[in-house]
This record gives structure tokens, C-alpha cells and sequence, in this order.
């Protein structure tokens, strides 16, 4: 039998053992400990006779007679817990499909790094069950080092999302997490991510998974992904997840080079809003959220801007300056139908809200105070109410460098508005 270990292991169990841990090491070691994982995953035979080679890749893991690929976790801390809830298990994956799609092997299992063998059975959090039962439903093998009856196959896309998105409410997710939303009524599914570091590689792991999830879902037409982020995925990237995964990558609301905007008017825009009537603007709804993420990106988004609500799900992208008003303003000729779309997406013009504060902030029983940086109850409610209101605002003031031209404004015309109609 032929053991390909691959360089980049090498190199990070050098460092991991020698200067993290103090420890001896050499080749003969990594091979030795390679082959006692290996036995315990009941992958070899004790007898097994074993040739070693090393090859000169990055991932971290072995091939055997290459034919096979055992992919290893990170190294654990000392006392056998996991240094990242958030990468142990994915953060390397993309040089293992890598490497197996160029060399077409699909046997591709996954298994605890042989160096801590001796902490099995480990805990694994519920967001790394959540990366090994992606794993598992793309058809990689979850060795027994790694096993866990939590560990599952997902069925739908809608299991997945639900799921993920439940964890974003119950762990400390915030501008590293990626976040799903299914626009029924549009039949689209959006996945809002980063692309650099670790974040780029959750994003990317999330679209495999959909994507091997496709047919499970008859009411889905289109396939998007909007970045978040600020950096750029190469090309090769954006084409892979083009071409392979088969969805629409979208960064700065543009889609190869055409602004998407110009996508969501009845005819090519021109100087002359008459052409368009109130239909023609629409509320955009996934490029809307987009932006609010982007704005808010060190902000908790995954909660209510008011309140500790978090079912993800249920939050709802609201309007500072209502859109009824925005289209208001364009059959009014005082904007035209770019501006008026480039508001209803504007971050500076939008909050993610629970329910009950959502519908609260539409008829103006809250505000955005631009003193306090956050939600307060107005002058319209009972003083009783409007302490009880209060007391259940448990927003964070936002940053007042987030507080631009634009927003202000938006804020002003909510003010206003609410007054008016009390």
C-alpha cells in the first residue's frame, strides 16, 4: 500500500508539535501516528505494509493508493477541546476538492488530526456537527474518530437553511457567518456572504451544499449569492461558482459587468422617469438586505435592531423611508426611477426588525433618536405604554460614524411622516 502524505501536513504538524507543544518530531513519527489513526478508523489492516511518500500539496490529509483521500481536522488544543468551533472542520476543505477533482478521486472521508487521537470521543459543538453533516450530504465519510449520532444527512434545502440559520441565533455569529434567505414570493434563494479567509470558505461550503441540494426543491428558480464583504473573489472563483454551482454571483448589485438594477426596470433607463410608472419600482428585496448587512457588518445582525429577537427567519427588512412614500416621490417627478430604486436597496435606509418592532417603526410609536443612537418610544404613545415600550429596547447604539447624510435624512422623513399622521 502506497501513502501519499501531503506537504502541507507535514509542515503543520512540524509546527504545531514542535513549537506549540514542545514536542519531538520527525517523519517516522507523523508516519507512525498516521498509521495508528488509520487502524482505529478500521481504514487499514495492524499488518498493514505501508510505503511512504510525500507529496507536494497544501491540503491537510493522506491518499492512499491514490484512490482514496482521509482528510484530518485541525490540531485540538492541549486539553483536547477545539481551538475554532467556527473552521476546525472546514477551514481546509477547498485544497481537498481540489485536489480530487483534478486527480478524479471520489473517495474522500474525514477524520480527526492523529495527533490527538488520545482525546477521543471529543465534543464536537453544534456548529461543527452542522459542517460534518454538510460533509456528509455532499458524500464524504465521517470516519470514527469523528462519529456523533447528531451528525446527519440533510434532505432539503429548506432543512438546511432552517437549521443554519438556528445557529446563528444561538451562537456568536456575526460578520464571519453566512446567512441564507428564501424569497418565496420571487422563487430565489440567497446566500449573503464573505469571500475572504475563513468566511470565504463557509461561503463557499454553504454553496456546494445547496447546490447538492438543487433538486430538492421544485419552488426554487434561481440560485444568487451577494457578497457582503468588501474583498473580491478571484475570477476562478467567481467562475467555479458560476459555472459549477450554477449561481448568479453578485457583488456591488453587479452581474458581469451590468448593474442588476437596470435588470429591475420595465426598459433601459433613461433621463426621462416618465417612461416608468410606480410598478417599475420594486422593493428588491434580496439586494436590500444585502446592503443592511453590508452597513451593519460589526453590528449583531443577527438579532433585532431593537430587541434580543432572533429567529433569523422572522426578521424583517424594514424601510426608514417607507417605500410607499419612495414611489410616492417618483409619480411626483421629484425622483427618477434609478434614484428611486437605489433607495429602496439603500442600507442608509434600513433596519433589520423583529415583528412587533417592525410594525412599531411603520406607525411611528418608535424612532431612531439620533442622540442615543438608537430606538426610543415617541411622544404618541400613553406615557404608561410608552415605558413598557422602553423597557423591552435593548439595542446597542449604533457606531455614530454609520450615521451619513443619507441616513439622517431618511430618518428625518420617518419622523415627519409618523408626526403628521398623529
Amino acid at each position: 500500500m502506497i501513502i501519499d502524505v501531503s506537504q502541507g501536513f507535514i509542515d503543520n504538524s512540524y509546527n504545531e508539535l514542535s513549537k506549540n507543544r514542545g514536542a519531538h518530531v520527525n517523519n517516522e513519527i507523523i508516519y507512525d501516528h498516521i498509521k495508528t489513526l488509520l487502524i482505529f478508523e478500521n481504514i487499514i489492516a495492524d499488518d498493514a505494509k505501508i510505503s511512504w511518500r510525500i507529496i507536494k500539496e497544501k491540503f491537510q490529509g493522506i491518499v492512499l493508493d491514490e484512490k482514496k483521500i482521509v482528510y484530518f481536522t485541525q490540531f485540538l488544543t492541549l486539553n483536547g477541546k477545539t481551538k475554532s468551533r467556527n473552521t476546525f472542520a472546514s477551514q481546509n476543505i477547498n485544497p481537498i476538492y481540489k485536489y480530487a477533482n483534478k486527480n478524479e478521486i471520489f473517495d474522500i472521508s474525514v477524520s480527526l488530526n492523529p495527533f490527538d487521537l488520545q482525546h477521543y470521543p471529543i465534543k464536537l459543538p453544534r456548529t461543527i456537527i452542522k459542517d460534518l453533516s454538510s460533509f456528509k450530504t455532499q458524500g464524504i465519510t465521517i470516519n470514527k474518530s469523528l462519529q456523533s449520532d447528531k451528525i446527519i444527512s440533510f434532505t432539503s434545502i429548506n432543512q438546511y437553511v432552517q437549521i443554519r440559520n438556528e445557529l446563528r441565533k444561538s451562537t456568536n455569529y456575526n460578520r464571519n457567518s453566512t446567512l441564507i434567505k428564501i424569497f418565496d414570493d420571487l422563487n430565489i434563494i440567497t446566500v449573503y456572504g464573505n469571500f475572504d479567509g475563513a468566511s470565504g470558505v463557509d461561503t463557499l461550503n454553504c454553496l456546494r451544499l445547496i447546490n447538492n441540494l438543487r433538486n430538492s426543491s421544485t419552488n426554487i428558480k434561481e440560485f444568487w449569492t451577494l457578497n457582503i464583504g468588501t474583498d473580491v473573489p478571484s475570477k476562478k472563483i467567481i467562475k467555479y461558482i458560476e459555472e459549477e454551482l450554477q449561481f448568479k454571483y453578485i457583488h456591488n448589485h453587479m452581474i458581469n459587468g451590468v448593474p442588476v438594477l437596470r435588470q429591475f426596470l420595465n426598459s433601459q433607463i433613461t433621463n426621462e422617469p416618465k417612461e416608468y410608472n410606480a410598478e417599475t419600482i420594486k422593493r428588491n428585496q434580496p439586494f436590500f438586505i444585502q446592503n443592511i448587512l453590508r452597513k451593519y457588518k460589526e453590528y449583531n445582525i443577527n438579532t433585532c435592531f431593537c430587541c434580543s429577537y432572533s429567529i433569523v427567519n422572522n426578521l424583517i427588512a424594514s424601510h426608514i423611508h417607507r417605500f410607499a412614500d419612495i414611489r410616492k416621490e417618483f409619480e411626483d417627478n421629484k425622483i427618477d426611477a434609478i434614484k428611486a430604486t437605489e433607495l429602496s436597496i439603500s442600507g442608509d435606509n434600513g433596519f433589520m426588525l423583529c415583528p412587533n418592532h417592525d410594525k412599531e417603526f411603520e406607525n411611528g410609536q418608535i424612532y431612531f433618536d439620533v442622540n442615543s443612537l438608537k430606538m426610543v418610544a415617541s411622544d404618541i404613545n400613553e406615557a404608561a405604554q410608552k415605558d413598557y415600550i422602553n423597557s423591552l429596547i435593548v439595542m446597542q447604539p449604533i457606531p455614530k460614524d454609520l450615521l451619513n447624510d443619507l441616513f439622517l435624512s431618511n430618518v428625518q422623513k420617518h419622523i415627519t411622516r409618523t408626526k403628521a399622521n398623529h
